[in-house]
């Protein structure tokens, strides 16, 4: 299905959007290659620095819970490049989960039943059980980063925005991802 990746195919698109690929650029030929090549590379950069919080890791190590999660989101995203890789390595951590990343704009029907607010907000973690029953959403940002976002002034530029949330990743190197999507996986029965 068109838009649909396992963990390898979704590092591999990032990988031919760093290196801007024209066969993959051809599908955002509304975004800048600059743009789309900054997010990859920190996608990578990311993915390459994830370090699971000792506590999620050895709770997803043991889980033994079948589950399918399925990331809504885009390699274009600024979001993604630093929530994507947490939790596709939570995913890679537990032997139980299957994991898919679904492409928001080829996967239209499917970001609209988790709308936030109304809007098309990413990434989105969707997580069902083995027989396809919806157990929970995540995202599409940590609630501390929402709540940073929201606290900024109505009128700063998208450049000053971006560094902010930017600096905020940045110093959370991840951990409120982990802590609400295990907070979350607790509640599972």
């Amino acid at each position: 299905m068109k838009g649909l990746f396992a963990y390898e195919e979704y590092i591999d698109l990032v990988e031919k959007l760093i290196h801007q690929e024209d066969d993959v650029l051809v599908d955002y030929n509304s975004i800048t290659q600059e743009s789309l090549s900054r997010q990859a590379e920190q996608f990578n950069k990311t993915l390459n620095a994830v370090q699971l919080n000792k506590k999620v890791y050895n709770y997803l190590s043991q889980f033994e819970k079948h589950l399918k999660w399925t990331i809504i989101t885009e390699p274009w995203c600024a979001d993604d490049a630093f929530i994507t890789p947490y939790i596709m390595m939570m995913a890679q951590s537990a032997e139980h989960i299957q994991l898919e990343i679904a492409l928001r704009d080829q996967q239209e029907d499917l970001m609209n039943l988790h709308l936030t607010n109304g809007t098309k907000s990413i990434p989105i973690l969707v997580c069902k059980d083995e027989n396809d029953d919806f157990l929970f959403r995540w995202g599409p940002q940590p609630a501390a980063c929402q709540d940073m976002v929201n606290a900024l002034p109505k009128d700063i530029s998208a450049a000053d925005k971006m560094e902010k949330l930017v600096e905020w990743y940045m110093h959370d190197h991840g951990e409120q991802i982990q802590l609400e999507i295990f907070e979350l996986l607790k509640t599972i029965k």
